[in-house]
């Protein structure tokens, strides 16, 4: 049986991990080589009269953007799409390990570079004890990095802090949703008028993909993955993960059994036979679902019975839901919602 993902946290930072780094894994190590430093790109759209200076709040205090910044890092998963898509190529940006392309990025983010006609950022890799290395972001020089959706620690934002302005999340680590990093993104870079039509574009995106897949519209659904043991367990993502809000945008909606749970944030785990009691019409399976129905109480869920299940066996299919942006949701619309629309179709078959 294939390993389950621990944590959505765990996740996010393995998606945000680059196989190359900016920097050494250890801060107090001599470099092999010194970071490349990217060239800096104009941006295709130009900042909006009176866009700065610009002050934002977030979770640890505020950043006040004092002209418009040309050599931007993107350190969360989604902020790199959120700049390009608003005509402003990163300097560097996290690498997409699980689910990316071979050149640790994504297939519409190389196509929005390439639109611009920019070159590839610079990849980030965290140290080994997860936190940033600060000294090789500085060598790109940023004047702005952008974190809407990250798990920045504030002993990292701190030393950041001191090398460019940083815009953060608002509130709580890893829960952004794709509208308030959009909104953020906008500001921070002087393009709030551009960021306000990318989200009237999405939004309409998604309207007309709950009218190409009504079968969505109204079927509960459960994002999880088998977790080993004996018997396997199931875990799950809640309300506050950004993958179940998007499917919610879609017409989907959470299961009670997982809305009554309590004590719960981004993810839920439950014993094996328990999972039987969890009632959701579709179950997605990120991981171990190779053989549901033989599993002790999973393969008692009203899902599995029906079959109305989507095995992602390959992350590249779910890789456009995991961080959801502008640019990835229409990706996700395209590839991710007609396996998900057949199998809410064979829950309303079962009755």
């Amino acid at each position: 049986m294939k390993r389950a993902l621990a944590t959505a946290t765990g996740l996010a930072l393995a998606l945000s991990t680059a196989a190359c780094s900016l920097g050494p894994s250890d801060d107090n190590a001599a470099p092999s080589d010194e970071p490349t430093r990217i060239d800096t790109v104009d941006p295709v759209t130009d900042a909006e009269e009176g866009a700065f200076p610009v002050t934002i709040s977030h979770a640890l205090g505020q950043a006040t953007i004092e002209k418009e910044p040309a050599r931007v890092v993107a350190l969360g998963p989604s902020d790199a799409d959120l700049a390009v898509g608003l005509g402003v190529a990163p300097v560097a940006a996290p690498v997409v390990d699980l689910g990316g392309n071979e050149k640790g990025s994504t297939d519409w983010f190389d196509q929005a570079l390439a639109d611009i006609g920019a070159p590839a950022p610079a990849p980030i890799t965290l140290n080994d004890d997860l936190s940033m290395p600060v000294d090789a972001i500085a060598a790109q020089e940023p004047d702005l990095i952008l974190s809407t959706f990250s798990g920045l620690a504030a002993q990292d934002y701190d030393k950041l802090s001191e090398i460019a302005p940083v815009v953060m999340y608002p509130d709580q680590a890893w829960s952004t949703d794709w509208r308030t990093s959009l909104d953020i993104a906008g500001r921070a870079l002087g393009r709030p008028q551009k960021a306000d039509r990318l989200r009237i574009e999405t939004e309409q995106a998604i309207a007309q993909a709950k009218t190409a897949y009504p079968d969505l519209v109204g079927t509960s659904v459960v994002w999880g993955w088998i977790e080993e043991g004996d018997p396997p367990g199931l875990g799950m993502y809640t309300a506050s993960d950004v993958r179940v809000r998007l499917l919610e945008e879609f017409g989907m909606t959470m299961p009670g059994y997982v809305n009554a749970l309590e004590n719960v944030d981004f993810e839920a785990h439950v014993a094996g036979a328990e999972a039987r009691n969890v009632d959701a019409d579709v179950f997605v399976c990120q991981s171990g679902g190779d053989d549901l129905a033989a599993l002790p109480g999973i393969g008692q869920m009203p899902a599995v019975r029906s079959g109305a299940t989507v095995t992602l066996t390959d992350w590249s299919l779910s890789q456009p839901m995991q961080f959801p942006t502008p640019l990835s949701i229409p990706v996700a619309i395209e590839e991710f919602l007609p396996p998900l629309n057949e199998a809410a179709a064979a829950a309303k078959q079962s009755g």
